[in-house]
């Protein structure tokens, strides 16, 4: 670690344990002429520790989450729209979203946020609910970490090494980089492609199932049947059936912005 992330490191963690994390925020915010609103975004929040589907495990997440609730006024995304619009946004609001709608937004996320009173809003890749389908990205992880096969080329000549587990996560975040900058049906013929290539172990499940919540999504309507689920939990983003690529490559291995 450089003297540089040391520092930083240092520092925030002395004003996060001497309490004035939140006044600090807050006197900032009063010194903007027009709020600015913080939306912190997740994917996963699990204990698995798998690098290949990287998550905030659940411990920190609630850390956070207790630290959110002292103080910042938590606002659902459409409220906040709404009072964007109408320039009534609390100094100290922030919004918490969850992307693509894992399962263990709902069996470990959502009961921290019920008992801290905390809404969030989860963006579901609708084309995926009630299916048995793993999105692309997440089949393409999977691939990978089960690859059989040494080495792999991708469509632009690119050479990758699969025989470590450090050649194959950087092997993925090369082939990820390479897939978001192509079109959607390139993408789905690559990635076949690709999956094909890797030689995944035999009868290894690109879709996980039983008590393991890193590549299912829940179905629709346990949205508002989940006993443990704040209420309500707003859903949004109907219209987006495959995830395209956009912010899950820039977060990849950091859970949240």
């Amino acid at each position: 670690m450089s003297l540089r992330a040391t520092v930083i490191r240092g520092v925030s963690g002395a004003l996060y344990h001497s309490g004035l994390v939140g006044p600090l925020a807050r006197g900032v915010a009063f010194t903007r002429t027009k709020p600015r609103v913080p939306i912190l975004t997740f994917h996963r929040v699990n204990d698995e520790g798998d690098p290949f589907m990287p998550s905030q495990p659940t411990a920190i997440f609630a850390a956070r989450m207790a630290h959110i609730a002292r103080h910042y006024r938590v606002l659902a995304v459409e409220e906040l729209a709404t009072r964007l619009q109408e320039g009534r946004v609390p100094r100290n609001a922030l919004a918490i979203t969850f992307d693509d709608g894992y399962r263990d937004n709902l069996t470990h996320a959502a009961p921290i946020l019920k008992r801290l009173g905390l809404p969030a809003t989860i963006f579901l890749v609708t084309g995926h609910i009630d299916t048995p389908h793993a999105l692309w990205f997440d089949r393409l992880a999977m691939a990978f970490k089960t690859a059989t096969a040494r080495r792999l080329e991708l469509g632009d000549g690119h050479r990758l090494s699969l025989g470590t587990v450090v050649e194959r996560l950087a092997a993925l975040d090369v082939a990820l980089d390479h897939l978001k900058h192509v079109s959607d049906d390139e993408r789905s013929t690559s990635v076949e492609r690709l999956v094909s290539r890797t030689r995944s172990c035999p009868g290894f499940p690109l879709i996980t199932r039983g008590t393991r919540s890193t590549a299912q999504r829940p179905p629709s309507r346990r949205l508002s049947e989940i006993p443990s689920a704040p209420s309500p939990i707003p859903t949004a983003d109907p219209t987006t059936t495959t995830r395209p690529s956009r912010d899950w490559f820039k977060t990849r291995g950091s859970p949240a912005r």
